[in-house]
């Protein structure tokens, strides 16, 4: 898979299940601070990775996770294990 397809769907997962716009979906929003996101929104997430991209999230390495672009980077990286 891509770099542009995990984005798309990342992009997609984020703008239906939270409500989000385009514009606050860039590769610096932050995502806490500026998309929102929660603890509780983090374990939907991972439900969410490992439906879409088929691996489990490891829940301390997200902790080190701020951006929309280390997400894009950090399912990337584990598509390719």
């Amino acid at each position: 898979m891509t770099r542009i397809e995990i984005e798309k769907k990342v992009t997609e997962y984020l703008k239906d299940e939270f409500s989000l716009e385009d514009t606050q979906l860039t590769p610096e929003s932050r995502l806490r601070e500026d998309i929102g996101l929660d603890s509780l929104d983090t374990v939907d997430i991972a439900i969410a990775v490992k439906k879409i991209f088929g691996f489990r999230m490891n829940t301390a390495e997200m902790q080190n996770v701020r951006t929309l672009s280390q997400f894009y980077t950090y399912i990337e990286q584990n598509i390719a294990q």
